[in-house]
Formats: structure tokens, sequence, C-alpha cells
């Protein structure tokens, strides 16, 4: 298998305080943002993380 030609991208969200989300919500409510997120992240294969 090669990943000569694989693209990776990052998106990176954190709010003002600090936060990333709570009670499995985000802390901001941005429509275009969301629709960017999706239109980057279907079908494909996504890893998340927390930083503490």
């Amino acid at each position: 298998m090669s990943y000569a030609h694989t693209q990776v991208a990052q998106i990176a969200a954190i709010s003002s305080n600090r936060c990333i989300g709570k009670d499995n919500n985000l802390p901001w409510h941005i429509p275009n943002d969301l629709k960017h997120f999706k239109a980057m992240t279907t079908a494909e294969p996504i890893l998340m993380s927390i930083v503490a």
C-alpha cells in the first residue's frame, strides 16, 4: 500500500474560552461553518481528538 498521493486536511475549532463542546453540543452555531465541515468530511475518514 502506498500513501504517496494521499491528501491530508486539518480542521481545527476552539471557542474563546478554550472549550469545544458541552452537553454534546458545540458552543456556537454558524450554519456556513457546519456546511463546510460536512462537505469536507462526508464519506471521508475522520480522526477527532482532545488535547488535555
